[in-house]
């Protein structure tokens, strides 16, 4: 939990910018190991963003739900997800996306569990900034790749890690 909050601080005191030109956010029901995203939901919501979360399909689709994280239950694989009748939303249309993984490096590459849902989602969603999460033990120095393997544009654990995967926009200055 606590390590959830000072990576909700870190994103708010960093990408000010993006976030406030963030209108739809994906974020993930956290596991076991993996870093909690409820502080993460709440900045969101007080920036005004709404805020998505995945649910299990078929083969290794996502579905996209916008939902309140206290409204998930438990879905396939046991991880909590938003009910098949809440509003869904298309991978076009996520503006950030926060990503779990078992490990990440500081050029983006990301370890999760093998099936590629993940994966296949950022590939449908290459206008979203991408944020991996993690715990700081899973921040190692060398994740090994495949070319259908999507990068982070940011790795937060107990730092914010900008790794130049991708050219981004300039985030938008405060008036």
């Amino acid at each position: 939990m606590r390590a959830g909050v000072q990576a909700a601080g870190l994103l708010e005191e960093h990408l000010a910018g993006r976030l406030r030109a963030a209108r739809l956010a994906l974020l993930y029901s956290a596991l076991p190991g993996e870093l909690d995203t409820g502080a993460i939901e709440l900045l969101l919501l007080r920036r005004g963003a709404r805020v998505a979360w995945p649910r299990v399909g078929n083969g290794i689709d996502l579905h996209l739900h916008v939902a309140s994280g206290d409204d998930l239950r438990p879905g396939r694989f046991a991880i909590r997800e938003p009910d098949p009748s809440a509003p869904a939303v298309g991978a076009g249309e996520i503006d950030l996306v926060i990503v779990p993984g078992l490990a990440f490096d500081r050029t983006g590459h990301r370890l999760g569990f093998g099936r590629g849902y993940y994966d296949a989602l950022l590939a449908r969603a290459p206008q979203a900034i991408r944020y991996g999460a993690c715990l700081p033990y899973q921040l190692v120095p060398n994740v090994p790749a495949e070319p259908h393997d999507q990068r982070m544009d940011f790795v937060v654990a107990d730092e914010l890690i900008a790794t130049g995967a991708r050219p981004l926009p300039e985030p938008e200055v405060a008036p």
